[in-house]
């Protein structure tokens, strides 16, 4: 859901001009391009992809979060390259969330955040952390959506897309709760 919550902020928040969309978090979430079916969908064949090349690896901002060290070993192990214990250091000193939104806020990266056409400009943001692209850096940040209507979470659950995809999450990380929701 924090993907979905992101999301939401992108395109709410920080597209401009046509790209932005006007609706609430919960219009989003159920929509048919943009929300979470839609999301879980997309993920599902990523995960058939992954599955079928055995070249890949999948990676959590959870587990950069949890066990950013390990993580990063895993990464540069995968695609062969020896890592000097000093740079992995300072890689994960730098991209703290604190620091990374503040490379935001500063735009000290020349523009690297902005991204493409439509999308909001530094120079252009008015201190709305809601613009941000570094907003929140929170696992399970969704849970703060004040606004967000947790029936409709719930409703969503039941849909076959959602539910395969949950089952799925719920088999790689061994999660019992995740089971017990979608029973």
């Amino acid at each position: 859901l924090d993907v979905i919550v992101s999301y939401y902020y992108q395109k709410v928040h920080r597209e401009q001009n046509v790209l932005r969309l006007d609706m609430d978090i919960n219009e989003f979430i159920i929509h048919e391009i943009y929300g979470l079916e839609r999301h879980c969908e997309f993920m599902l064949k990523m995960i058939a992809f992954v599955e079928k090349h055995t070249n890949s690896l999948i990676l959590s901002y959870e587990d950069l979060q949890k066990a950013p060290k390990e993580t990063y070993n895993k990464l540069f192990k995968f695609i062969g390259v020896d890592l000097i214990e000093d740079s992995l250091l300072q890689a994960i000193e730098v991209s703290e969330f604190d620091k990374m939104q503040q490379v935001e806020i500063d735009n000290s990266l020349g523009g690297v955040f902005r991204g493409g056409v439509g999308r909001l400009s530094m120079r252009d943001w008015d201190g709305d952390i809601k613009k941000l692209k570094v907003r929140q850096g929170e696992i399970n940040g969704w849970q703060n959506e004040e606004t967000l209507d947790i029936n409709i979470l719930f409703s969503l659950i039941k849909t076959p897309t959602i539910k395969s995809y949950l089952k799925l999450l719920a088999d790689m990380y061994e999660s019992s709760s995740l089971k017990d929701i979608i029973r």
